[in-house]
């Protein structure tokens, strides 16, 4: 059967979302033995690889791709965006991976491919970008200068609506670091973090770029912190019975609770039988985080063995934590 273009963008996209660039470069390529011509899935292959790591390979595709020939008017503009800084980005990886001697040179070039783009199109991710490789070069006031171009972009996407995701806070916060703004910066990555696309991938592409930033502005080390993803725990216990009396399952929702007070738990992976798991899933739950619960046998039978002889206490509390 015959995929249509959107077919395998969509594939390629789910594959990348799940971490697995390798198989959502397989997918673009076998998305272009039936589209061979078709830009976006060539600019997805390519942009699979340079997120893989394998930054030669995605270069040598590009070229081979012609993706840097496209005229302009053939595709649309944020298509064209797209392409161009993949282009840049590309530039970027291969000056942040060169010996001390070719890091200046080739850190100016990538700068000067993302300014010329950011001048042609006026988005913001050229922009801030260009900004981060003129001050990772030593250009000092031209980074400050295209930041505050950047910072004035965003802050008016935000303003006026048009935005409010992830990308748009997170560039408003590098942009704002570069600009020696730290609070601004702190309080655009909090609103980053809450977004609802904040995915793993692009946090840990954000914090790297921060790390960067941080250590060429001496600026704060704490700030990539905030993109921190949460942290996932495993939990088991002893049930109710010879090994853990009441009186120690109620002892222990303090103690479970300062634990947990000191990490940023987002996931609880675990069970809920009575006594110390549904102990530990309730604190977990009252932070706000999730619960992905695993039974070794079907639900009925686990409420019957593992939770009914503490009592109906408990399996009233068993019933709170499936809700």
């Amino acid at each position: 059967m015959r995929y249509d273009r959107d077919n395998w963008l969509q594939e390629v996209r789910s594959h990348a979302a799940a971490g697995d660039h390798l198989l959502a470069y397989d997918t673009a390529v076998r998305g272009l033995d039936e589209h061979p011509q078709d830009p976006t899935l060539k600019h997805a292959a390519v942009l699979a690889l340079a997120r893989s790591g394998a930054t030669l390979k995605a270069r040598e595709r590009y070229r081979e791709f012609g993706l840097g020939d496209l005229p302009r008017a053939s595709v649309s503009q944020s298509l064209y965006t797209d392409i161009a800084s993949l282009d840049a980005r590309i530039a970027k990886d291969l000056a942040l991976m060169a010996g001390a001697e070719n890091r200046g040179e080739l850190l100016n070039r990538a700068a000067t491919r993302y300014r010329k783009i950011f001048e042609e199109t006026g988005d913001y991710y050229p922009g801030v970008n260009a900004a981060t490789l003129a001050l990772l070069a030593g250009h000092s006031r031209e980074a400050k200068a295209l930041a505050a171009s950047v910072r004035t972009i965003c802050e008016r996407r935000i303003s006026e609506g048009l935005e409010r995701g992830y990308y748009v806070s997170a560039t408003l916060a590098e942009a704002s670091l570069i600009v020696d703004d730290e609070a601004a910066a702190a309080e655009a990555l909090a609103q980053a973090a809450r977004a609802a696309d904040a995915k793993p991938d692009a946090l840990a592409t954000t914090r790297k770029q921060l790390r960067l930033l941080c250590t060429a502005t001496r600026g704060p080390l704490w700030l990539p912190e905030i993109l921190r993803p949460p942290i996932v725990v495993h939990y088991t216990g002893h049930l109710i019975g010879p090994r853990l009396s009441e009186a120690q399952a109620a002892a222990l929702a303090p103690r479970i609770e300062a634990i947990l007070s000191r990490y940023p738990v987002g996931v609880g992976l675990g069970s809920l039988a009575s006594g110390a798991d549904i102990v530990i899933a309730e604190a977990l739950l009252n932070r706000g985080a999730e619960l992905e619960l695993v039974f070794p046998f079907r639900l009925d039978e686990f409420r019957e063995i593992s939770v009914r002889p503490a009592g109906q206490a408990w399996i009233e509390r068993f019933e709170r934590c499936l809700l």
